[in-house]
């Protein structure tokens, strides 16, 4: 019998101060962690906000989610999306990487008040990492 698969997309501030570096530790950190608890996803920076795509088994992704969400390199934290899923849509990526500050008004809304799922799912059709190109 097949494990059940979850997939949550939050989205947040990013915390004043936080540069490229930090970001670049953030993702080392995440890629190992993510492969050991067999998470896959995508984060995703425009500049003022993260939007971050986390799946995998719920034993795995809620423990996970729930440390992110204390992590004060961002604040107004919301999960926008939260639905089970047959199939990975990262799953090449433990962690994958997209600059996009093509969104920063949409996730910025996100941040601020409640989304329908129908713009959650729009949002989570926009990051996408180029599967050509790979990510970073």
């Amino acid at each position: 019998m097949p494990t059940s698969l979850i997939q949550i997309l939050y989205v947040s501030r990013v915390a004043d101060g936080l540069d490229h570096r930090a970001i670049r530790a953030i993702l080392d950190v995440s890629r190992r962690r993510n492969r050991m608890l067999d998470v896959t996803g995508c984060l995703t920076c425009s500049g003022r906000h993260f939007a971050q795509v986390i799946e995998g088994r719920p034993d795995a992704v809620h423990p996970l989610v729930e440390r992110i969400f204390a992590d004060p390199r961002h604040d107004g934290v919301r999960r926008v999306l939260e639905r089970t899923i047959a199939t990975r849509q990262y799953p090449l990526w433990s962690m994958a990487y997209l600059y996009d500050d093509a969104l920063d008004a949409t996730l910025g809304l996100h941040v601020e008040r409640e989304v329908d799922p129908a713009a959650a799912l729009r949002t989570l059709r926009r990051i996408k990492p180029d599967t050509v190109m790979g990510a970073l």
